[in-house]
């Protein structure tokens, strides 16, 4: 998972043709509930796909040109993609949303697999 901490990271996520980012708040025990999902997931496409896919993860209060950024793509009617602090995830294609979770911990890890092949394959 790449840490979204620099300039550089973030031009590496937003340029990715296939990327699922999970947006963490350190403030929150439901994000920490997700992170962990959000790990599991990880291992899983790795180990049991050939998903070709990158995954990121940042604290949108670190980065609010990102958060904005993310917020501006959500379709009208949707929640703001930041999903509150529960600790979302967020699947993109080449810069543009196909699939977001507002609580990745609720979903469960094979929900989110599931989606990920969906979104990617």
């Amino acid at each position: 998972m790449i840490l979204i901490d620099s300039p550089e990271k973030l031009e590496e996520f937003l340029k990715s043709p296939a990327a699922i980012t999970f947006i963490h708040f350190d403030w929150s025990g439901q994000s920490f509930q997700s992170l962990k999902v959000f790990e599991h997931l990880e291992r899983a496409a790795r180990g049991e796909t050939d998903l070709k896919v990158k995954f990121f993860r940042f604290d949108p209060e670190d980065h609010p040109s990102l958060r904005d950024w993310l917020a501006a793509k959500a379709k009208p009617g949707d929640l703001e993609l930041s999903g509150g602090g529960f600790g979302s995830v967020v699947w993109m294609k080449s810069g543009k949303v196909v699939d977001f979770e507002r609580f990745a911990a609720k979903a469960g890890p094979s929900d989110l697999l599931v989606r990920s092949l969906k979104a990617f394959s």
